[in-house]
């Protein structure tokens, strides 16, 4: 390998050329490694040749540096991925990766200008190094990692250097030092990792904050196995942060809200975070809520409604019982506004949809949001004379609305309920198939919650369902054909006359009406059977 590297590293000039080559040099050996070939393949460099390869890092220009790098990265490349399947970790490549690393941080010291354009890709090419030195097998073999680790991220500390480069490079090294020790703030120099963990928590990199986030927490349960209390105070110092930043910096309290959204969802999965009083997080919800304007979305409120997801997920269902009035004080007085309902429809709707899994009794505290929510829908379907359609922007949103008022129906919505259904029906939304596998889910919810039913509605609503069976190939829509039937076969005698319901009984009277563009076709008891066994049929031979 030696002879190879000092050949190529010769003879091309171009580093795209070298990059080519070394590309396909370690697609070979990969495919010889992963085919069981269990030979180790001695990579690293010594003597004359590494230092003909390190030089140009001192003395060379930007070209002739790629080309150094190239050939570097070729090597932990290699190494790192003979590591991940098996092969040994070898001692004689210890000078060899001393060499390499202190000709990095030399480099970065000559360049350690943060702006510098030469600083990136040596940046990339140590924080390389680190990912495969720092892994613990590899780390009990070259024991010089704790030294190289600490001075590089001395460098990047000290000389302020926000990049993203930099950024990936301290998330590696503080990721080892939190799997090695407990940072604990006032000894030593855990202050300082904390604040830097903080500083990377708020990064724009979503990997770089998910990962802090993710070492800030885990370093909280050692923590808190020591003084059961510094869970506590890590949420009342994230909360009170939050409700200062959300006037200020709502990127900052975005990111502030993103950990304790983690935080929860590792409570969620015990590992160990433990019970937060709900006081605490309904404060700082309706802080959240309160700051934002009306004619801006803001991300940060989506993410405090993820927010009370992960709290409630994380507590389960026996106390979430007991939160419900707070639930739905925050969730009405987002649907109260028009504006902000607007603004906000699909998230709240996956709240509440998420929710209510836990807690199947949230409609009853809900009831002002159904009616708005109720409202919004059939306001999306108004039927447009020239169009004949819903417009295609509020399409998610309407399946959206569909879907969160099965979960927030009661035993006594079944008027506005079968109104909704018939609206849909009327508003020829035929090729709009994702608002109408929403109404078929509704349509089997709502005959298992709230009967009787309307007979004439029954009527033209197996019609219609019958039709989307054939025209669509989505199942649900034969399950609510045969849910429907079933239900016809018990309740032969149904439900007649109108419900008090002005809204109902003028859509469904023009529904029974024979206007040409509403008319249903008209299929019996037996033509519907025979329908869905001809469907199922289909359904069978496809698979």
């Amino acid at each position: 390998m030696e002879k190879y590297v000092g050949r190529i590293f010769q003879v091309n000039t171009n580093d795209w050329d070298l990059e080519n080559e070394l590309e396909l040099k370690f697609s070979n050996l990969k495919e010889k490694i992963v085919n069981n070939e269990k030979t180790y393949v001695e990579g690293t460099l010594q003597g004359t040749l590494l230092d003909q390869v390190l030089e140009p890092l001192f003395h060379g220009d930007a070209r002739t540096v790629k080309k150094s790098l190239l050939v570097i990265n070729f090597i932990v490349k290699l190494d790192y991925f003979q590591y991940e399947h098996g092969l040994p970790v070898t001692e004689k490549s210890a000078d060899y990766y001393e060499e390499v690393l202190s000709a990095l941080l030399k480099y970065l010291e000559i360049f350690k200008d943060p702006t510098s354009m030469e600083r990136p890709e040596a940046l990339q090419s140590l924080t390389r190094h680190f990912q495969y030195l720092l892994e613990p097998q590899v780390a009990n073999v070259f024991k010089f990692h704790k030294r190289f680790a600490n001075l590089a991220l001395d460098h990047i500390i000290k000389g302020n250097d926000s990049s993203e480069e930099a950024e990936l490079l301290l998330i590696t090294i503080l990721t080892w030092i939190c799997r090695t020790r407990c940072l604990d703030e006032g000894s030593g120099d855990s202050e300082q990792l904390i604040d830097t963990l903080w500083r990377l928590q708020a990064s724009k990199n979503e990997s770089v904050s998910e990962n802090a986030s993710i070492l800030l927490l885990k370093n909280l349960v050692k923590l808190t196995k020591r003084e059961d209390s510094t869970v506590h105070a890590f949420v009342e110092n994230a909360v009170e942060n939050i409700k200062r930043d959300v006037l200020h910096d709502k990127q900052l309290a975005f990111k502030r809200v993103q950990i304790l959204v983690v935080m929860f969802k590792m409570g969620s999965t015990s590992q160990g975070i433990g019970y937060i009083y709900p006081r605490t997080i309904w404060g700082v919800i309706k802080a959240i809520i309160k700051e934002t304007t009306e004619d801006n979305y803001n991300e940060i409120v989506r993410e405090a409604l993820h927010l009370m997801v992960a709290y409630c997920s994380m507590i389960g269902p026996d106390v979430l019982v007991c939160l419900v009035p707070n639930i739905s004080e925050i969730l009405n007085n987002l649907t109260s506004d028009d504006k902000l309902l607007d603004l906000y429809t699909n998230d709240i709707v996956d709240t509440i949809d998420t929710i209510g899994y836990y807690c199947p009794n949230l409609y009853v505290a809900m009831e002002p949001s159904f009616d708005k929510l109720l409202e919004q829908a059939k306001n999306i379907l108004q039927i447009n004379e020239d169009e004949e359609d819903v417009k295609k922007g509020d399409i998610s949103k309407l399946q959206a609305l569909i879907n969160v008022i099965r979960h927030l129906m009661g035993t006594g919505t079944g008027p506005e309920i079968e109104s909704l259904i018939l609206s849909i029906m009327s508003a020829a939304i035929g090729t709009r198939e994702p608002v109408l596998v929403a109404m078929a889910n509704l349509v089997i919810e709502y005959i298992g919650t709230c009967p009787p039913i309307h007979a004439e509605f029954l009527s033209v609503l197996i019609n219609f369902l019958s039709k989307a069976s054939q025209v669509y190939t989505n199942p649900i829509f034969v399950r609510a054909v045969l849910k429907v039937q079933r239900y016809m076969h018990m309740k032969k005698s149904g439900r007649r006359g109108h419900y008090e319901c002005e809204s109902y009984t003028k859509v469904l009277q023009a529904l029974l009406e024979p206007k040409e563009k509403l008319q249903r076709p008209k299929i019996n008891d037996e033509e519907v059977v025979e329908m869905v066994k001809d469907k199922l049929k289909r359904m069978r031979n496809q698979t």
